[in-house]
């Protein structure tokens, strides 16, 4: 019989799955999302206003940002911020840039140019590793619009 702890990990690979679509634009909302959302604050790993700030950023236009390429990044750096919050309450490391990479990537469909080969070669999401450095989380312009989520998620407010 599963535990708590291995019904909050399907939970957090669940909303793992959500970011991994945020790649290609806003998320639908689907009840296996906001059942994931639900374990993880009953679990006490999410606070109730994290929970609500997730759910409207799979969603959100970011109408304030001027390409989708911000809006993408935006959303993709706001979810990071509190699953990677969720996971540290969870007890569990956080999956890295490239797993999420990887996940973003099988959900790239097809595009309809044959590579060298005669293959139909699939979009490759952008690297998020991009930003970061060995050892450190570094903000760039880029992705700056997501530093005060992630700074709310991980209870970072110093710098």
């Amino acid at each position: 019989m599963p535990d708590q702890s291995d019904l909050s990990r399907v939970a957090l690979r669940t909303l793992e799955d959500a970011l991994a679509n945020a790649e290609f634009g806003p998320v639908a909302h689907q009840w296996g999302y906001r059942l994931a959302l639900t374990w993880l604050m009953r679990g006490g790993i999410a606070q109730p206003w994290q929970c609500r700030a997730f759910w409207q950023a799979m969603t959100d236009p970011f109408a304030f940002l001027t390409t989708e390429e911000q809006r993408r990044d935006h959303r993709r750096t706001a979810m990071i911020a509190y699953l990677d919050n969720w996971h540290r309450a969870a007890g569990v490391t956080p999956p890295d840039c490239l797993q999420r990479h990887h996940w973003s990537d099988a959900l790239a469909s097809p595009i309809d140019s044959p590579d060298q080969d005669g293959e139909l070669t699939r979009m490759s999401a952008p690297n998020c590793c991009a930003s970061i450095t060995r050892g450190q989380r570094r903000f760039t312009p880029r992705n700056r619009a997501g530093l005060s989520a992630y700074r709310m998620a991980s209870g970072c407010w110093s710098k």
